[in-house]
């Protein structure tokens, strides 16, 4: 007899593989760091190819600190959970901040788990930034509860499967952009909201737009793709490539500094003493300089990911 393998109801993009900055943004910040020479003897192709792969290893390096993809993204979870008196559902999913919520299935009672219901009208859901707010519809209200208990009865374990777009859009310019465009062309629109900032980080040309418009409404926010936005006439020019995000300062800071963390470590020194009365020689290996960076990146994400993961029970 061959049995089916139970498989999991959950999909999460954990190597996404998204560069929190662009080259452009790296190099237009006062980090100290040599990016010249980064593939030693190397042309200048190499060299910006080599600062890119550190920039997307230092990104991965952030959502590794904050166990989640800070970019954005869209997750299926599952979660366990005990209706309140009113019978509706409280569900934090594990990435934020929440962008919206593009699917629910409510799992049946503890008497009949295999079974599953799909809401077909989620604009009764209350969707915060870590937590969505569930209330079951008259179709599940009736499932072999007793009559005279009502609503009390759906004071139970319920199972609820969750899929959202979570994260901070991070993308590029795929079109120039002149002084006075009221529309920006992006790589990825996933995630971006109308009313939402977006930083055009282009140098001493960075500004912040507000997303006024998006195409056929809502598109952008769910749909992983090219995207036009409608924003308010940009100050300056920009050309492709430039990178155009979400990603609050403290963040874009916390990128920077794993970036040249990384560089330095990678790096690394070595001193040697003199031999000792014995007549033995000792080889000390220094901190790699990278060292401090990378702790002042993780003191950024830690207090703000990981203590709140531990507060949704998580850790």
């Amino acid at each position: 007899m061959t049995v089916a393998p139970a498989l999991p109801l959950v999909s999460r993009p954990e190597t996404a593989g998204v560069p929190y900055l662009t080259t452009g943004q790296f190099l237009n910040e006062a980090t100290g760091v040599q990016t010249d020479n980064l593939v030693p003897g190397g042309t200048p192709e190499q060299q910006t190819a080599a600062l890119a792969s550190a920039i997307l290893q230092a990104s991965s390096w952030m959502d590794g600190v904050c166990w989640q993809v800070l970019g954005t993204t869209t997750d299926t979870e599952v979660a366990e959970v005990r209706a309140r008196r009113d019978g509706w559902l409280e569900v934090f999913p594990r990435c934020f901040p929440i962008r919206g919520v593009t699917g629910v299935s409510l799992g049946s009672p503890a008497t009949d788990t295999g079974t599953w219901t799909a809401l077909t009208d989620l604009s009764g859901l209350v969707v915060q930034t870590r937590r969505v707010v569930v209330g079951p519809p008259s179709s599940v209200m009736n499932w072999g509860w007793p009559v005279q208990f009502g609503p009390t009865g759906l004071r139970r374990t319920w199972w609820v499967q969750l899929t959202y777009v979570n994260g901070y859009p991070v993308t590029t310019l795929t079109a120039q952009a002149n002084a006075a465009s009221v529309s920006l062309q992006v790589a990825n629109g996933i995630g971006i909201a109308v009313g939402m900032p977006l930083t055009i980080s282009d140098g001493m040309n960075t500004e912040t737009v507000t997303v006024s418009g998006l195409p056929g409404g809502a598109l952008a926010l769910t749909a992983s793709g090219p995207a036009t936005l409608t924003v308010p006439p940009t100050i300056f020019q920009h050309g492709p490539g430039i990178g155009i995000s979400n990603l609050p300062v403290r963040l874009v800071r916390a990128a920077i500094l794993a970036t040249s963390g990384l560089i330095r470590s990678a790096r690394g020194t070595a001193a040697f003493v003199m031999p000792d009365s014995f007549g033995s020689q000792s080889v000390i290996k220094t901190e790699a300089p990278g060292g401090n960076d990378l702790a002042d990146a993780m003191a950024i994400l830690v207090p703000e990911f990981r203590a709140s993961t531990a507060v949704a029970g998580l850790l």
